[in-house]
């Protein structure tokens, strides 16, 4: 499966400001509000503009970087960006693809929902390893549970912000 996704969004600062260099690449961010979660647009200088504004269509995938004891850094890392008229409706809705190294568990919620954490990683586009946190819901759910980790898994979502991370609500699994 491609991770690749097409999601549009409301540029909320689209003064582009320096995240990182990699490998004498900078790259800059520029936040942006996806239906309701507002995330980071990594964007590579060979891609940039001066500015950002009114509505934005993004290509490209979800990543994170993180050091050990700190939680991960979320981006969507901006492969193409282009304005859209201000009527097209936002999106969030992502691909999402890798390996599960740990189930964070199994559990009900207090509306008898079935709830599966899983964490995945995967290389990301700026080189280094990504991590992204997938929940799973229901039928879903029950089918991963049992699974021995690690092992691969694709499928879509949405992206939804959750105290300083942000995590993937599967929506399907691709078999």
């Amino acid at each position: 499966m491609n991770k690749q996704s097409v999601i549009v969004g409301a540029v909320i600062d689209g003064t582009p400001k320096l995240n990182r260099t990699v490998r004498n690449e900078k790259f800059y961010t520029i936040v942006v509000e996806f239906k309701g979660t507002e995330i980071p647009v990594l964007i590579s200088e060979y891609n940039l503009r001066e500015e950002y504004s009114d509505t934005i269509q993004v290509t490209g995938c979800v990543m994170s970087d993180f050091k050990k004891g700190e939680l991960p850094k979320f981006y969507f890392y901006a492969n193409a960006i282009e304005n859209v008229d201000a009527d097209t409706p936002l999106s969030n809705e992502i691909y999402f693809c890798g390996k599960v190294t740990k189930n964070r568990g199994f559990t009900t919620n207090a509306r008898c929902r079935d709830i599966l954490a899983l964490t995945l990683s995967d290389m990301s586009p700026v080189g280094g390893v990504s991590v992204l946190y997938v929940s799973a819901r229901d039928a879903v759910a029950r089918k991963l549970k049992d699974r021995p980790v690690p092992y691969e898994v694709a499928g879509r979502g949405y992206l939804k912000a959750y105290r300083d991370v942000y995590e993937i609500i599967v929506t399907e699994i691709e078999e």
